[in-house]
Parts: C-alpha cells; structure tokens; sequence
C-alpha cells in the first residue's frame, strides 16, 4: 500500500524517445516563428469563418489575456445537436454527452487566442528550433522555450517532439499554489484534500542557460494539509532533460514513522491515493512523465480544428455544491468551450510493457503546446476515461495554464478534480523571488512549511 497518499505531480517529466529523431529544422525554416506561425509554433492566421460565428478561429495577435467579460455562449453542444458536430470534438467529449445525454454539454463562447509568453521565451523558442534534439538519452540543446515550435521527421517522430513541447511547455519560472482535490462519487459526495506545492522550473531560469542548466529541469514539492490524518505528508520530485542517465527522482516524507525515504513507485500508472483509484501518477498534468512504455504518432500531418476548454475561471463554492458539483461532471454552466487548432497525438501501448491504459490520445492546443483534452482506453482497448484541462490565462506571466483538471470514469460514474480554486485562502502565486536547486534537499522535508 502506498503510504504517501498525496503524490500531486505537476505532470512534467521528460521521456525516452524510442529512436534519434532527424535533426532540428534549418534557419530558413525556423523564420516561419516570426511570419506565417505564431512564435511558439501555432498557426498565425485565423480559419475563413466569419468572427461572429462560433466556427471561428482568429488570427493570433499576441495580444494575450483579454477576454471580454461580456461574452456570451454562442452555441450549445449537447445530445439534440451532437450528430452535426461530432467531428469538431475530441471522441472523448463525445463519450461524455452520450454518457451524461441530460445534463453534460458545451457552452461555446467566441475563440480568444490568449496564449503568449514574454519576449525573450520566444528568442528561444527560436533558437531552440535550430538546435534542439531529440535522441535516445533526451532533450539536449533546449533550453527556455518550446524545444521543438516546427515538429518535423516521420508521425513518429513528430508526435514525440509534441509530447516533449507538451512537457517543456512555458509556464513560468516558479509557482506556489495552494488548493484541493475532490473525488466526487457517482451517487452524490465527495472526498477532498488540500495541499500545498512549490514548482520551480530552471529550464525557463534566465540566471542559467542551456550549457548551465544542468540535469534536472524540474523540481517539485508538495505538502498536505487536510484532512488531519494526512497532514504533514510530502513529496519532492526532480525530473531530468536526461532520463536515460538519470530517471525522475522523488522522496516521501511519512509523517507517522517521521522519516524520509525514496520513493520510486511515483510514476506511470502507480494509482494516486486520495483521488480514489481515479487517477494515476502519469495522468497529472493530463500527462507526465516518461515516453517508453508507448509507441507515439501524430494522426493527422497537421493541427485539426476542434472544440476544447480554453478560457475557463473557477472557483467552486464547496458550501453550495449544487451549484458546481453534478453527478459525473462539472455543472457545464460554468465552463467555457472554444474552438482552436489542435495536435492530435496518439500513444499505443509497446509490446512487453505494462499499464492500465492499452491507448491515449492527446488533444494539444497548437498556440501554448498544453494538452486540453486526454481519452484513454483500457486494456480491451474500450474508452474507459475522458480527462479535461480547463485552462486559463494569467496575465502574471503572461501563459494560459490549467485552472482546473477534471478526471471523469466513463464506466463508474465518478470524477476526480485537481487544482480546485475553493474559498481557502491561497490559490496559484508566481513569486519574483526565484529558489534555487538548494531549496529542494530531501533533507528539508520535515521542516518545510
């Protein structure tokens, strides 16, 4: 049994690429970042449906977090229409209304193109596309940016460099949040605990650079706070831009026995505890971690149009549950649903590996690299669970970034939520004051605060 019940993992480790991938693009090609794409990779021009049509994709501007308060759902996607717009959605979604055909549905608002990031992330996400590789051992020559804008080489190749561009995304340098979880249960209820995590990314630390940023590019640290019989548990993990060499490496802190042990059981399909059985290790982040256990490949040559969440803002009144909280799903009166340009990738399980999940397929938002929506398939190869990023922008950054993930079990009814913004004091803080490797030592797990 796990004894460290809380493993909430901001879901970026890097994987093995199963082969070297060709080399990064030439400098004429990675001119494209500054004229017909957007300079993370996107495509810079909008789609030919008029704007006031909720079909619509714009142009990207670069203009970031502005999203009119005014706004108002322009079309609603449920079980009467589903037929005529089935193909613009992830299948996962679609599962989601036949499953919930009364109550799940989509509020879709007039696509925002919100993702940015500063200036000097996309002077490297342009240098990054002249030198960033793909082998083997890792990433090497990445280094404050998306490390792979122009995804090149055969599908495979291709979707593997969009996983990584998914792991590497931009997010800011150093977080600190604090907020719950809740595992809701299929008749009504829910479990929830709350916690506290630091992130610290070095790999977007403009005090180093890619020859000085070392092995590790992550480190990771999380503390619960309720309930009473777990408070006091923690986590610390590192990941590494050279798995191969030096795999994630995490530490648990057992508040009971007062004692600190490696922990190498966090990662791949290790079942969280406290999100009962609803999430495992490799599902945080809607994916994180190593590469190895499945064959990759993007399924379409280009980004598709879909309908996701994007431009989501949460905060979930635990007091009036009703109001937030339905039976399998959010109440879908608070979200908000856009249509963007998405990456298609598609992992499948390798032969002589084990995990719960035969299949997945990843929809990758094309402006901020960040996965929206994950369907995952049991070992049948049958659907079995739909998970949805609702991001958000922040303006402090500026990046769109998760608000809140939401696991839903197709077959028990049940759903997990993470990063629930309640009315406890705390939420998601970007300190100017940046940490350094120091303030991640396994021996400070006790005493940190």
């Amino acid at each position: 049994m796990n004894r460290y019940p809380l493993l909430l993992l901001a879901g970026l480790a890097l994987g093995l690429a199963a082969q070297p991938v060709p080399a990064a693009v030439s400098e004429q090609e990675a001119r494209r970042l500054s004229s017909d794409l957007t300079p993370l990779g996107g495509e810079r021009a909008g789609n030919t449906q008029p704007l006031s049509s909720p079909l619509a994709i714009p142009p990207w501007r670069g203009e970031g977090c502005r999203v009119p308060a005014a706004d108002q759902p322009l079309l609603r996607i449920d079980a009467g229409n589903l037929a005529e717009y089935e193909a613009d959605l992830p299948q996962g979604v679609a599962a989601m209304i036949r499953r919930y055909p009364d109550s799940f549905y989509l509020p879709v608002y007039r696509s925002r193109r919100t993702a940015a990031a500063p200036d000097w992330v996309y002077r490297n996400t342009a240098a990054n596309a002249v030198r960033a590789t793909l082998s083997e051992r890792g990433v090497t020559g990445a280094f404050g940016g998306i490390p792979f804008p122009i995804p090149h080489g055969d599908a495979g190749d291709r979707g593997r460099q969009a996983m990584w561009n998914h792991l590497l995304r931009w997010r800011g340098v150093f977080m600190e949040r604090q907020s719950s979880q809740l595992s809701v249960r299929a008749g009504g209820g829910y479990r929830r605990v709350s916690s506290r995590q630091s992130l610290y990314f070095p790999y977007y630390d403009e005090r180093l650079d890619a020859e000085r940023i070392g092995p590790r590019y992550l480190y990771y640290y999380s503390r619960i706070l309720a309930p009473a019989r777990l408070a006091g548990g923690a986590v610390l993990m590192y990941d590494t831009l050279d798995p191969a060499r030096m795999p994630r490496q995490s530490w648990g802190y057992d508040v009971g026995r007062q004692r600190v042990r490696r922990a190498p059981e966090i990662a791949y399909d290790a079942v969280l505890a406290g999100s009962d059985g609803l999430r495992t290790v490799d599902d945080a982040d809607l994916f994180n971690g190593a590469l190895d256990k499945y064959r990759w490949r993007l399924l379409y040559p280009q980004p598709v149009e879909r309908f996701i969440p994007y431009n989501n803002d949460f905060h979930i009144d635990l007091e009036r549950e009703g109001q937030s909280l339905r039976r399998g799903h959010l109440n879908p009166a608070g979200t908000r649903w856009e249509r963007h340009r998405v990456w298609v990738v598609e992992g499948r399980l390798r032969e002589g590996e084990r995990h719960i999940y035969s299949r997945r397929r990843f929809y990758i938002d094309e402006d901020s690299w960040q996965i929206a929506v994950a369907d995952q398939y049991d070992l049948s190869g049958a659907l079995w669970r739909v998970s949805l990023a609702y991001s958000k922008c922040y303006p402090q950054l500026p990046a769109v970034w998760t608000a809140l993930d939401a696991y839903h079990d197709l077959r028990e009814g049940r759903y997990h939520l993470r990063f629930t913004e309640t009315s406890e004091p705390g939420g998601l803080l970007f300190p100017e004051t940046l940490p350094d490797a120091r303030d991640f030592l396994p021996s400070a797990l006790p005493d940190r605060r």
